[in-house]
């Protein structure tokens, strides 16, 4: 059988056509066994115990342009219990990227060694996602009891051995920090100050002027019996120093109690402003004293005056308070 040039341009074509398509479609079947590189997952501890926290490691080496998804706390990790999940960036070298993750479990199962693998989902498309899993690790359990565990059946000879189990104790002293409860002390400071704010808005004024009359009455306590002292001493010692020394307790008294510089005053300077003849009599045998040295019967009597007039003022002035 003989072939023309033309049939024989034609079959080389579809020879060229069908190697073609076959090395598309082979493409197109392992991009995506190129796209995922490698799932592992791993335990990070060699063994676990009841209720205690074991650590699990998954990551996914893949192309930098495909999207996946990793387990969440949704997900079913039986026989564990989802505890936390550490999320890491992704890290990309070599056009080859990088997830990771680190899942906190718990269990309690009481199988000697526990099996886990979990899955990364890939997203193909806006409706198609494909299911990758790790291969599948375990994590021995470590029982808190020293014996062998035992059937439980109804057996005699596996009851006497049951019967026989060893419990392990602890004793030691574990210490629970204390949490300060903070929301009942800030409600009960709270309450406090609205407490305070009404009382104050209630009888604020009446509280000040009682502390106003009680420093007053207070102060005037004070400068009667400093004045009684040295009046007494006066009457025994009769010195030009403790003479001074109740002129100038009186003239500040009589400062506090008028609010004018009654201390920086002179003797003549304070008849002007208090013009009273027994007072005028009073200051004039009190300087005669200090100046002249001469301490007469009289000075007990200006003395006298001058502490009949702080009580006058005294009084005047709380009235007005």
């Amino acid at each position: 059988m003989s072939f023309s040039k033309k049939s024989f341009f034609v079959l080389i074509l579809q020879i060229i056509f069908l190697l073609f398509t076959k090395n598309v479609f082979s493409q197109k079947i392992d991009a995506p066994k190129k796209a995922i590189f490698e799932v592992k997952g791993q335990f990070l501890d060699d063994s676990i115990k009841l209720g205690l926290v074991v650590r699990y490691a998954l990551s996914v080496r893949h192309s930098p342009e495909i999207q996946l998804f990793f387990p969440d706390s949704t997900y079913n990790y039986a026989p564990f219990t989802w505890v936390k999940k550490q999320s890491f960036p992704t890290i990309t070298q070599k056009n080859i990227s990088l997830d990771s993750a680190v899942y906190e479990l718990t269990t309690y199962e009481i199988q000697k060694n526990q099996r886990l693998a979990l899955p990364v989902w890939w997203v193909r498309s806006q409706d198609s996602t494909q299911r990758i899993w790790a291969k599948m690790d375990s994590v021995a359990f470590q029982s808190l009891v020293n014996d062998k565990i035992f059937e439980l059946n109804t057996t005699e000879e596996n009851s006497q051995k049951i019967d026989d189990l060893l419990l392990k104790s602890n004793t030691k002293y574990v210490e629970i920090p204390e949490y300060f409860n903070y929301p009942y002390i800030i409600a009960i400071i709270l309450l406090i100050l609205i407490v305070v704010l009404v009382i104050w808005g209630l009888l604020g004024q009446r509280i000040i002027r009682a502390y106003q009359i009680f420093q007053f009455n207070t102060r005037h306590a004070i400068f009667l019996g400093e004045f009684t002292r040295l009046s007494n001493r006066i009457t025994t010692r009769r010195t030009t120093e403790d003479i001074e020394k109740a002129i100038a307790l009186w003239k500040k008294h009589l400062e506090q109690i008028d609010q004018k510089p009654f201390t920086s005053y002179t003797s003549k300077e304070i008849m002007q402003v208090l013009p009273s003849p027994n007072l005028a009599d009073a200051l004039k045998s009190i300087d005669k004293a200090i100046y002249g040295k001469e301490i007469s019967e009289e000075i007990l009597q200006a003395l006298s005056v001058l502490k009949e007039l702080a009580i006058s003022h005294f009084k005047t002035q709380k009235e007005l308070l």
